[in-house]
């Protein structure tokens, strides 16, 4: 009888893809090698800011593959490392290792500021609304606050408006960091409706997102302004005109075409001032 010896260590892959950052679920895959009794089995592990098993023993050792199910691991650098077994019990522990980043938390986003650029006669900021003036043409730019601390943010998608007479027309991108981000919007005489809310998405480089928001409002262009008695009253002194617009305060027009009379009323002017104004 022949007695076959094997006292080698048996060899594996691990597959380079996916690269990483990582969230979610994914597919771990490699292969496994003995050349003289072959291969028993392969078994994955990964160790990191947590340890555990990824799989024991799959099914197809020699081109073997596992799903990853990262969601419950913690945020960090994990080594994964394969143990190959061949027929004859020789155990190669730490065949191969491979280190891959998880990230399973969404990037920090919120609303930065707006910048004025052109037009500003017929633009006015409140907050995280922008309104503009239908009927004119300017521009400003959106300001947006986007951090991941897992794996960097990748870009953040700003939103086209709807309708005609805006720009950009489709979504676009910022990926030059760092925050805050920004994109910068354009009008001439735009139609239809005010745009409304719009949401940036910011994108982790795990693929995660995060929204954050801002609006773009139409001002209403008042037919029967001069018609219009109204009071108001701001630092305690009341004034009366037949004719008010939103930005006042800052000596734009942009509620109404003509302003025969502008008043001040402080530090801002606020939603009930708009409404009783321009009628919202």
């Amino acid at each position: 009888s022949v007695v076959k010896v094997d006292t080698a260590l048996p060899t594996g892959t691990i597959s380079a893809s996916p690269a990483g950052p990582v969230s979610g679920s994914q597919i771990i895959s490699g292969t496994s090698e003995d050349l003289i009794s072959g291969v028993q089995k392969v078994d994955v592990h990964y160790s990191g800011p947590q340890s555990g098993d990824i799989c024991l023993a799959p099914p197809t050792p020699l081109t073997w593959s596992c799903t990853w199910d990262t969601t419950a691991r913690q945020d960090g650098l994990y080594t994964i490392t394969l143990d190959v077994t061949d027929i004859a019990g020789n155990l190669s522990a730490g065949a191969a290792t491979r280190t891959i980043l998880v990230d399973n938390t969404p990037p920090t986003t919120s609303f930065n500021s707006f910048v004025e650029l052109t037009g500003t006669s017929y633009t006015q900021s409140s907050g995280s609304t922008m309104y503009y003036n239908p009927l004119q043409a300017g521009s400003f730019r959106v300001l947006i606050n986007a951090s991941d601390a897992g794996s960097d943010i990748n870009r953040v998608t700003f939103p086209a408006p709807a309708g005609t007479g805006w720009t950009p027309t489709v979504a676009s991108d910022d990926i030059t960091a760092p925050s805050p981000y920004e994109y910068t919007y354009s009008f001439s005489t735009p139609t239809g409706g005010s745009p409304g809310l719009l949401n940036t998405t910011a994108y982790d480089n795990a693929g995660k997102s995060s929204l954050a928001s801002f609006t773009l409002g139409k001002t209403k262009v008042i037919s029967d302004c001069r018609s219009r008695n109204v009071e108001a009253q701001s630092k305690g002194t009341l004034f009366q005109t037949h004719q008010i617009f939103i930005g006042d305060l800052f000596g734009k027009v942009i509620g109404c075409q003509f302003a025969a009379v502008q008043i001040l009323f402080g530090a801002k002017i606020d939603e009930f001032f708009q409404r009783v104004f321009c009628g919202w």
